[in-house]
């Protein structure tokens, strides 16, 4: 398995950070959020159109958050089994 990190993309803030970790069957990218604002959908479906992979390898998305996510951002990730959500809230 490998593991690194991706630079981010043009209209992606210096408070988001991607990471990245993968094998031939599967990938999974990651982002931490270090915002003031809770996360909402349009940032989740923006990290899995930018890293949409269409060869057949099995891709999971994991967003962590410095302020939590909002109702619609949870019910997203609840209906859709590659996308994790982790709220730093809860490492105190």
């Amino acid at each position: 398995m490998q593991f690194g990190y991706l630079w981010p993309k043009d209209n992606c803030a210096a408070e988001q950070i991607r990471l990245i970790a993968y094998d031939k069957n599967s990938a999974g990218f990651m982002q931490c959020v270090w915002e003031k604002s809770k996360v909402d959908v349009p940032l989740i479906k923006q990290l899995q159109r930018e890293y949409a992979d269409k060869t057949g390898r099995s891709n999971y998305y994991i967003v962590f958050s410095r302020r939590g996510f909002t109702d619609r951002a949870l019910g997203y990730a609840a209906r859709t089994k590659e996308v994790r959500l982790v709220s730093l809230f809860y490492f105190k």
